[in-house]
């Protein structure tokens, strides 16, 4: 590889990575910054894994934008140059994506075989934080089918994986889903203990979005215990 191609790739990776911090804060300067970088890869063939990068971190910032066309079409370019450089812990990261679209439509039989075939993957390559990741989303497709069990199953597989990892910001997350079910299952004792759980560690790291959540769904925990239910 010449030196000019290892500068513009050393560009593109900074673009990348800027636009991949910015994907959940600022979704308009992700997307520029990730269509900057496609710009400049265009199609040569040794900056495809950087494409494919930034192409997934367009498909966040146009998902979080509500654009899920877009995102969609993104995930699959995404996933297709995966399995052209044969990057299993990509292809399994995109698939993942791809899942929580169809997800976020309400397909969740769509939703459910792609977050499968990655859990697939990264079971059988040992991906462990994509695997936490594909769980937390499985887990709550089968909240959608009211498949309680499962749920539970998969959510508390992904907490056990995110506390191993020492991944606090993720475990807020997942007990709170774990709450979820068991607020819907009546345990409700239970899913005030998990909930309380989660409010501590967002306190902690000051993850204000995560504490109107975990707050909101104190309350839902809070009526349905007035109500006897």
């Amino acid at each position: 590889m010449n030196a000019q191609t290892e500068e513009m790739k050393s560009k593109i990776r900074a673009l990348n990575e800027e636009a991949f911090a910015l994907r959940f804060t600022d979704f308009q300067q992700a997307l520029h910054l990730a269509e900057t970088s496609l710009a400049l890869i265009g199609d040569n063939p040794d900056l495809l894994a950087e494409k494919a990068f930034a192409l997934n971190a367009k498909g966040i910032a146009h998902y979080t934008l509500g654009d899920d066309a877009n995102a969609v079409d993104c995930f699959q370019e995404s996933l297709r140059i995966a399995h052209v450089v044969d990057d299993k812990e990509k292809e399994a990261a995109f698939l993942c994506s791809i899942g929580i679209v169809h997800l976020r439509r309400k397909e969740t039989d769509a939703a459910i075989a792609r977050f499968e075939q990655s859990l697939s993957l990264c079971q059988e390559f040992g991906f462990s934080k994509t695997e936490a990741i594909v769980l937390n989303n499985l887990g709550n497709a089968f909240i959608d089918q009211k498949r309680f069990s499962d749920a539970l199953a998969c959510h508390e597989k992904s907490l056990n994986a995110k506390e191993k990892m020492n991944d606090e910001r993720g475990k807020i997350a997942s007990l709170g889903n774990l709450a979820f079910v068991h607020l819907e299952l009546g345990n409700l004792e239970r899913a005030f203990a998990l909930l309380s759980q989660s409010r501590a560690i967002a306190e902690k790291l000051g993850e204000k979005r995560s504490m109107a959540t975990v707050y909101l769904n104190l309350g839902k925990l809070h009526a349905k215990r007035n109500q006897g239910g």
